[in-house]
């Protein structure tokens, strides 16, 4: 049935349909979109709501103030003025138990504040008692997220995981040939036992347990229906099932990106081994939209995978930490080849990381599947490693050099080098000294091929006693 016009300006009736759906702001009556105080008030409850303001308010820091007070995730709406606010960042993190997400819609100096850092790790040490990292393989584990540095093999090992579930006997048989375990995993995400999903920075409630759905019919009018999440639906499916020895798998690839206690919401203790359908402390729920009783079968397994070059596993929330058992995935070099065309891919790759983890940290070294399957090594250098470089430490040329041996400290030829340092003098180019401007400037070039003496210098020649 279509709301008139009327209804959308009835303040309580938007503050309980907001309550619903805070997509129902975007509908409201424009008068209330800028009316402060009925906007704070509507945040109090569903924060979430302040995405459908008037931008005059995003920008408004007692708003915003507000807001981030519920929940510290609201920043993402503020103005880039207040993300850019020290006191508000702060509010954002202090009062929220688990500012995790939230983090990243600050400006780029707030997110390495000291002050801010220390609030964050504070929050973290006092769950130290959590075991998070386990190295349990049990294929009976409900929850495991696979995390580690990009291209380490996670999402390669969910593939692996998810036969070994569904179809051991399979798994078994095939556990070498890669092809016919990815034709199995078809299959099985055909027959509906898989669903695979992407969280990211937008994705909520709605699309995974359950929302109301708005549409506008031919004639303008709005219209709304309840619809259930991909969460919802697969477990519907592994409880409906007749055969109870059936299981069913959800992969959410980049576990890490999206809003835990958003998408989760109420549901995040219920996916707990001892709290689903038939556990000794079973829990159901009743549903916002539909007040379905809902609980979460023991038939269904959720595996996660975490790239911790996005963020890093102490800055995760910590309710999902309690209730996952976590798998590390790091870099095997002793995958890779000894010998291409001269290329000691392993000492390579091993020597590279070394000096990352010196500079920077492990979450952030580069994985083996990159030098795994490849027409042009130096393709992979060009547009995989050296972009994740660059990415890592902010165009920070100096360090990217000294990691690929080209630093002129470590004295390799030009002809020898992945990316060359030129300097320019700023009389030679403009003629003249101006006094606000630097003499000197350093060009960085990626050269466009290397060669074999490129790639060994960087394990070759090295002190004995280094690694």
């Amino acid at each position: 049935m279509p709301i008139s016009d009327d209804l959308w300006a009835d303040e309580e009736f938007v503050k309980e349909a907001i309550n619903n759906n805070p997509l129902s702001l975007k509908f409201t009556n424009e008068t209330l979109q800028k009316n402060k105080n009925f906007i704070m008030e509507v945040i109090k409850n569903r924060p979430s709501a302040l995405e459908f303001a008037n931008e005059e308010l995003k920008a408004d820091k007692e708003v915003i103030l507000h807001a981030v007070r519920e929940s510290g995730d609201s920043l993402k709406f503020a103005s880039q003025e207040l993300q850019a606010d020290k006191n508000v960042v702060l509010a954002a993190v202090k009062n929220n138990s688990d500012f995790n997400n939230g983090l990243e819609y600050a400006s780029q100096a707030l997110q390495n504040d000291p002050e801010i850092l220390a609030i964050l790790k504070s929050k973290k040490d006092d769950d130290e008692e959590d075991s998070i990292i386990q190295n349990n393989d049990d294929i009976e584990n409900q929850n495991i997220i696979y995390f580690g540095p990009p291209g380490t093999g996670k999402t390669y090992n969910t593939i692996d995981k998810s036969i070994s579930i569904l179809d051991p006997t399979f798994y078994e048989e095939y556990e070498e040939d890669r092809k016919e375990l990815k034709g199995r995993f078809a299959e099985l995400k055909d027959d509906g036992q898989i669903e695979f999903i992407t969280f990211h920075q937008s994705y909520g409630y709605e699309e995974f347990v359950e929302g109301i759905n708005a549409s506008t019919s031919e004639n303008g009018e709005i219209m709304y229906r309840n619809e259930d999440g991909i969460f919802k639906k697969l477990c519907s499916k592994a409880k409906e099932d007749d055969n109870a020895s059936k299981k069913y798998i959800l992969i959410i690839d980049e576990i890490n990106r999206g809003n835990i206690s958003k998408i989760f919401g109420e549901l995040i203790t219920l996916i707990e081994p001892s709290k689903r359908i038939g556990a000794p402390e079973e829990i159901r729920v009743k549903l916002p939209y539909t007040h379905d009783d809902f609980g979460v079968p023991e038939n269904l397994f959720i595996i996660g995978t975490m790239n911790t070059a996005d963020r890093s596993i102490a800055l995760m929330d910590t309710a999902l930490r309690r209730r996952f058992e976590f798998i590390e995935m790091m870099p095997q070099s002793d995958l890779l080849s000894s010998d291409v065309e001269g290329i000691d891919l392993r000492k390579f790759i091993s020597k590279i990381n070394h000096r990352i983890e010196y500079l920077y940290d492990r979450d952030h070294t580069i994985g083996h599947s990159y030098f795994l399957d490849f027409e042009d090594l130096d393709d992979v250098m060009t547009h995989k490693v050296i972009p994740l470089l660059q990415e890592y430490f902010y165009d920070d040329w100096e360090k990217i050099q000294m990691i690929l041996g080209d630093h002129p400290s470590q004295k390799a030829d030009d002809k020898d080098k992945f990316i060359l340092s030129t300097t320019l003098k700023e009389k030679a180019l403009f003629g003249f000294d101006h006094d606000d401007i630097e003499d000197e400037q350093i060009k960085y070039t990626i050269k466009s091929d290397f060669t074999v003496r490129a790639y060994t210098k960087i394990y070759e020649n090295q002190d004995a006693n280094t690694l």
